[in-house]
């Protein structure tokens, strides 16, 4: 190589570790300013995670929703020919046929609701609720002595406070935890009292949407039950939402008994298993089966005396979506298990012993169907829906809101049309929504006793033994709400 090659190549050498030197320094430069900047950025996330940092939502944990609602009814009903029958003193009082209503029933009712969300898959919900009639301290005003479920006693379902008018307490309708992904697993255990009320497909009318797996069959059960539910929800291909789960609830606690009694009295217990082998966005499946143990004779409280039997139920139906149309369908059947026990006025699970009738299981079914129409454009929701009960159907529904009595617990025909229509504003909260609601019922009773566990039933137009409860034959209700949610 000639020394002019030699030394063109050194220097070309030495200019290129120079602009390799140049270039590493300004690296180092930038990788040093952008080390300031994170730590930077660090310090002031952590300024603003800070809880004494007004610009941190310290609460994101925490959610509030609730509702309001104020209906307003007007009730016409007509009994039949009767012999009324009261307990104590025992009298037996011959009622002519009659007509009864109310021009204007004013009800508001309102709830607040609060979900925490403790640590990974942990969730705590309560939810708080009053109920009253306009104008009134208690709920009298409500009641009447034409069905259980209705009957102003004095006494009320400890399951149906907050849900159907009393006085202006506010009471705990729910209070519960859930602890999800147990074990890293779909598995769920849910314990306090129940989210048991509303459940599909009664919430159509409600215009509110369903919870999910963690309600129940509206069908079967409407009360709100204290007790637990163990669910399991895997990822099936083939079954798009399947889920089921075990639940129990108690309806009435015995307290303390004497351990010599020779008939002790007995908890209340509700065991049910609920299925969804399917749930996408159109078409929800599900079915239910549920058995009391040990029905009590009364409300729950100092008044039972006996221990009545058993009774269990079975429900299966579906909603469907088609477009702006929704329907259902829904069939049930119960079944009656009396011991032969009665109350102290010969009242057993489902039969009148004072009238010579004995403690045979009896067979009921029942039938729940519906449409809604929603009209997007105008907000409008178009509904009607019909149901019937057969002469020995028997479902636990007392926390309804159908004034007359729970319209799914009726032995005869139910038919209702409905208009929802939702006022358009945008919404703020999460769940924010206000919507007016006008409706109409028409109960064609068939046979005595709806809603009623306790004592026989017979054909409303044939009777032939004194009734407790005045029997009507028909009756309707024409509702009107002004409801907002958020």
């Amino acid at each position: 190589m000639s020394i002019a090659r030699a030394g063109l190549a050194a220097l070309l050498a030495f200019a290129a570790g120079s602009a390799w030197s140049a270039t590493t320094d300004e690296l180092e430069t930038k990788l040093k300013e952008l080390s300031v900047q994170v730590q930077q950025l660090k310090s002031e996330a952590a300024k603003h995670e800070a809880a004494d940092d007004p610009t941190h939502n310290r609460f994101s944990w925490l959610s509030i929703g609730g509702d309001f609602r104020v209906r307003h009814d007007v009730l016409r009903g007509h009994s039949v020919d009767y012999v009324r029958f009261d307990p104590v003193p025992p009298t037996f009082t011959p009622v002519a046929a009659d007509s009864v209503g109310n021009d204007s029933l004013f009800t508001v009712q309102t709830s607040l609701s609060l979900k925490a969300r403790v640590a990974e898959g942990v969730l705590l919900k309560t939810k708080l609720a009053m109920n009253k009639v306009y104008g009134m301290a208690e709920g009298g005003a409500f009641n009447g002595r034409f069905f259980a479920d209705r009957f102003n006693s004095g006494d009320v379902f400890d399951g149906t406070v907050g849900k159907v008018p009393g006085d202006a307490s506010v009471v705990v309708e729910q209070a519960y935890a859930d602890w999800s992904n147990i074990g890293g697993q779909p598995i769920w255990l849910s314990a306090g009292r129940r989210p048991s009320t509303g459940g599909v497909p009664t919430n159509l009318r409600k215009n509110d949407d369903h919870e999910g797996v963690s309600g129940v069959n509206g069908l079967l059960v409407d009360y709100v039950f204290d007790g637990f539910s163990f669910g399991y929800a895997p990822d099936i291909a083939a079954l798009p939402g399947f889920a089921t789960k075990l639940c129990y609830g108690r309806a009435f606690s015995k307290g303390f008994q004497s351990t010599q009694a020779v008939d002790p009295l007995k908890n209340t217990d509700m065991l049910g298993l609920v299925l969804i082998p399917l749930e996408n966005d159109s078409t929800r499946v599900d079915i239910q089966f549920q058995h009391a143990f040990d029905l009590m004779d009364t409300i729950p409280g100092p008044n039972v005396s006996a221990n009545l039997g058993d009774m269990e139920e079975i429900a299966a139906g579906a909603v469907h979506t088609m477009g702006a149309l929704r329907v259902f369908g829904y069939g049930a059947l119960s079944r009656s298990f009396p011991n032969g026990k009665t109350n102290p006025f010969g009242g057993g699970l489902l039969y009148n012993a004072g009238a010579g009738q004995a403690p045979t299981s009896k067979q009921g079914w029942a039938v729940y169907t519906g449409l809604r129409y929603d009209l997007e454009k105008t907000g409008t929701k178009l509904g009607a829906e019909y149901n019937t009960g057969s002469k020995h159907w028997l479902t636990f529904t007392p926390a309804a809101d159908d004034v007359w009595t729970s319209k799914l617990g009726t032995r005869g025909n139910v038919y209702e049309a409905y208009i929802i229509q939702d006022v358009n504003r945008h919404a703020i909260a999460p769940k924010g929504k206000m919507f007016f609601r006008l409706g109409w019922q028409y109960y064609d009773f068939r046979w005595t006793n709806s809603n009623n566990w306790v004592g026989g039933t017979q054909p409303v137009n044939n009777l032939s033994l004194p009734e407790f409860f005045t029997p009507l034959d028909r009756a309707y209700d024409v509702y009107t709400t002004f409801e907002v949610h958020f």
